[in-house]
């Protein structure tokens, strides 16, 4: 999900099916636990042979676990396998056998990357100059960004101690970027600075 007008950053929702045992794993070690998604674009003629085929991303992604997932506790997972019987079909009940369960997916180095504290002064800047150096500082390197309407040099421009995305929001609202108002979103292959007349 995209919501350009409201979030900084797209949603990914993630459904599976996992056993019992994984996911009690994936709970345990929730801090840690990564998915690396790879999405490719396919281009096939009408005998399925592939023509065309790119990556649109292929990156790690960090997952925000919500644990109320209808799973059995892991107590009491272990006292149901000490006690349960086999169905007619010699295998576990569904209880056993794995549940869905949905991840909500962010990718990691937007997270990371729009989460760093950068705090200077800048001399004899505009504003196309400054967001350069801030997005660059932060390790942000892939930016389509319309150019700015505000094209004025100032002869300082602070940047607070706030995090590179508090800073474009900063930025923005301080100085201004576009007449229109300003559209910054961090999409899976990158981060969109746009005038919101678009």
């Amino acid at each position: 999900e995209k919501d350009y007008e409201n979030d900084y950053f797209p949603v990914i929702r993630l459904d599976l099916s996992l056993t019992t045992e994984l996911y009690h794993e994936i709970i345990e070690n929730k801090l840690d636990v990564k998915f690396r998604l790879r999405f490719q674009k396919l281009v096939v003629d009408e005998n399925d042979k592939v023509l065309f085929k790119k990556d649109v991303f292929n990156s790690i992604f960090t997952a925000f676990i919500d644990e109320s997932t209808p799973f059995l506790s892991k107590k009491e997972y272990e006292e149901a396998k000490k006690t349960t019987v086999l169905d007619e079909k010699g295998q576990h009940n569904a209880a056993l056998s794995g549940n869905d369960v949905t991840f909500y997916l962010f990718n990691e180095s937007d997270l990371l990357n729009s989460k760093k504290i950068i705090s200077t002064v800048i001399s004899s800047a505009n504003m196309t100059q400054t967001l350069a150096y801030l997005l660059s500082s932060s390790g942000i390197n892939k930016v389509l960004m319309v150019p700015l309407d505000n094209s004025s040099s100032y002869s300082q421009i602070i940047i607070p101690p706030l995090t590179t995305l508090g800073n474009l929001i900063y930025l923005d609202n301080q100085y201004g970027f576009y007449k229109t108002g300003s559209l910054i979103f961090f999409d899976t292959d990158c981060l969109y600075i746009l005038d919101r007349s678009w």
